[in-house]
């Protein structure tokens, strides 16, 4: 197995770590405070102290790009409330609720109807080195999602938008843009659906004749197979899409540690991540590899 360069040993410079480690308390209650608003002022001043001092950054003598240290990879939970383009304002106290963005921006207008509103309850992404290939890296995002029928009730479901990514050597001599390419998705009902006989014919009239195309390969359709057995899911409760033409975005690393990692997205969009120290709440590491 190939073994990746660590970040330098920076735990002799005690007072480095406790500005650090004080920074990334205070990041959690503005952050609390502000409902996850990564555009509130005392929010962004704490982003911008701790980027100062980014121990991945290779202005601290880090001479490797930032996807080859060990502390990359993993199972990572949000802290910041989602932002990025798109997000629906309803009422004046908008930001006190969970953020709703349409499905159609939610799953690339892949999936009818795109209208559907749809509230984020809470979003993991999960990064990890693909098998066979050390230069890329998973980069699934699984969005626990609320769907607001038109008739008033909610379904609950999961959202997963598969993509890998692969370091980004364009950023002026910088160690860290990475760039991401989504490649697919799958839109799948929770138990409380699929448990209910009411929800679960609701689903199917919400969703309709809509059929999907599975032009994956056979691996990448097995290890789907496995992700329905283990959510207790049948293939035909779920839509799930493969994208011909993959978009291509990128993220700039202002902070990773091996507890919080902050990026910056090529349109703006600032995320506040937190390390899980248990992979149980995702829906396996084997599975979540398959990019199609």
């Amino acid at each position: 197995m190939i073994q990746f360069p660590s970040f330098p040993d920076l735990d002799k410079d005690t007072a480095l770590i406790q500005k650090r480690t004080q920074l990334k308390r205070q990041l959690r209650s503005v952050l609390a405070k502000s409902n996850g608003n990564t555009k509130h002022v005392d929010v962004m001043n704490v982003i911008d102290e701790l980027s100062q001092i980014n121990p991945a950054s290779n202005d601290n003598d880090i001479d490797c790009a930032i996807t080859e240290a060990n502390l990359f990879e993993g199972e990572y939970r949000t802290l910041s409330a989602p932002n990025f383009p798109g997000r629906l304002k309803t009422t004046a106290t908008d930001d006190h609720q969970n953020p709703q963005y349409t499905l159609g921006r939610l799953a690339f207008k892949i999936f009818k109807p795109y209208d559907l509103v749809c509230s984020i309850v809470s979003l993991g992404n999960s990064v990890h080195r693909m098998k066979g290939d050390d230069s890329r890296f998973t980069y699934t995002f699984v969005v626990d999602i609320l769907i607001h029928t038109s008739n008033g009730e909610d379904l609950p479901a999961m959202l997963v938008n598969d993509a890998y990514c692969y370091q980004n050597e364009t950023n002026n001599n910088k160690n860290n843009r990475v760039s991401v390419a989504f490649t697919g998705g799958t839109l799948i009902p929770k138990d409380e659906v699929l448990n209910d006989k009411y929800k679960s014919q609701l689903w199917s009239e919400t969703f309709g004749e809509q059929k999907t195309i599975d032009t994956s390969s056979y691996l990448s359709r097995l290890m789907k197979y496995v992700i329905f057995l283990l959510l207790g899911v049948t293939q035909e409760h779920s839509l799930h899409f493969e994208m011909k033409r993959c978009p291509v975005g990128f993220f700039d690393v202002l902070y990773l540690d091996n507890e919080i990692r902050i990026t910056r997205g090529n349109q703006g969009s600032v995320v506040v991540v937190e390390r899980e120290r248990s992979t149980s709440t995702t829906v396996t590491r084997g599975a979540m590899q398959v990019v199609g």
